[in-house]
């Protein structure tokens, strides 16, 4: 469910949601001299059950590293940490990553062009 947002210093907006009783920031920054963005999810605790955060949904996701991948021949999908899967649902690609691991985990993952 979606709370609301604010704005750091720079104008860079900072999302709020609420799902299964957690908390999640989610904030999107464009980096430096690069072509790309960074995502960060900081999670409030560690959400009961399995949880997975949809990095990308595509025609065709390919493995390029453990930690990156090519979507759709388009951009690239960088994660920080290893585990992210590709699955496939009917006629397309899901680039997921589990929620898991510390009290407040946190997922961040660069989008490359």
């Amino acid at each position: 469910k979606f709370v609301g947002y604010s704005l750091n210093s720079a104008g860079i907006p900072n999302f709020e949601y609420e799902l299964a009783g957690v908390s999640i920031s989610d904030q999107i920054m464009p980096m430096e001299n690069s072509p790309a963005f960074s995502r960060t999810l900081s999670f409030s605790k560690n959400p009961a059950g399995t949880y997975y955060v949809r990095l990308a949904s595509a025609d065709k996701i390919k493995e390029i590293s453990p930690q990156r991948f090519l979507v759709d021949q388009t951009y690239y999908i960088e994660t920080s940490k290893g585990k992210a899967q590709i699955r496939t649902q009917g006629a397309r690609q899901e680039l997921l990553i589990p929620v898991e691991g510390l009290d407040k985990p946190v997922i961040s993952y660069s989008i490359i062009w």
